[in-house]
């Protein structure tokens, strides 16, 4: 089996659910009978952490971003941050491969980092590519990663 790199892309679906997700957020927050401070420290907040989820997930600029993931011609699974930092792991067996989101689990050294992928971050040919060498090439479902 060939390496196959998969260079993820902005989602737009991801960008309009973020929206309305932290729009209700801040609905509430304005609807909610609490004092004026309360309210604005709350708002402050869910405006400061959905500027920091913007910038990691949605438009990917953050160092920490991953920009691409591979699978080598071993089976080892890698991704690659914006800053250039590469690792190579494993897949981890409760993984989520779904037809509009992947949800992919890798297992490094000592931690398990996530990197969710919708369906409009690749193209459709890399997400059936990705998604079927996920499907029928990886160890997802294996009995020691259930364990």
């Amino acid at each position: 089996m060939e390496r196959v790199d998969f260079v993820l892309g902005h989602s737009r679906v991801f960008a309009v659910l973020f929206l309305f997700i932290y729009g209700i957020a801040i609905f509430i927050l304005i609807r909610v009978p609490l004092p004026i401070f309360i309210k604005i420290l709350s708002i402050f907040i869910v405006l400061l952490h959905g500027w920091n989820v913007w910038i990691l997930h949605i438009k990917c600029m953050n160092r920490r971003s991953v920009i691409k993931i591979w699978q080598d011609t071993k089976g080892c699974w890698g991704r690659e941050t914006r800053q250039g930092h590469r690792q190579i792991g494993d897949l981890a067996g409760d993984s989520f491969v779904g037809n509009w989101l992947l949800v992919l689990r890798f297992r490094f050294k000592k931690r398990i980092e996530c990197v969710v992928i919708p369906r409009d971050a690749l193209s459709l040919r890399e997400y059936q590519l990705l998604y079927s060498r996920l499907r029928f090439f990886t160890s997802i479902g294996k009995k020691s990663d259930l364990l």
